[in-house]
């Protein structure tokens, strides 16, 4: 099964970015989503409900392109579809952070 710990490289800077906006207070509490791309069909995105100030790993899941969980036990975002759609069109995508 793919996990973020899979792709520790885009997970770490993932985190980090989270980590950096939730202390400069631009996504407040659980506000916001952070997701990027791992391969043609998968990117990783903020499961539903993570605070992104202390964003690491366990606030990290799988998605594919259509926007479903790789893991069914895990909750994406309610914007999953979102961010899914931007990188179903346009391969150059390779993160979104809103």
């Amino acid at each position: 099964m793919m996990t973020p710990e899979a792709f520790p490289k885009q997970a770490a800077a993932l985190c980090e970015v989270g980590r950096r906006f939730g202390g400069r207070q631009w996504l407040l509490a659980t506000g916001g989503n952070l997701s990027c791309r791992i391969d043609k069909e998968h990117f990783l995105i903020t499961q539903s409900g993570t605070d992104k100030s202390s964003l690491d790993l366990s606030g990290l899941m799988v998605c594919d392109l259509d926007g479903r969980a790789v893991d069914a036990a895990l909750r994406p975002s309610a914007e999953t579809p979102m961010h899914a759609l931007l990188y179903r069109r346009d391969p150059s995508v390779q993160s979104v952070l809103h």
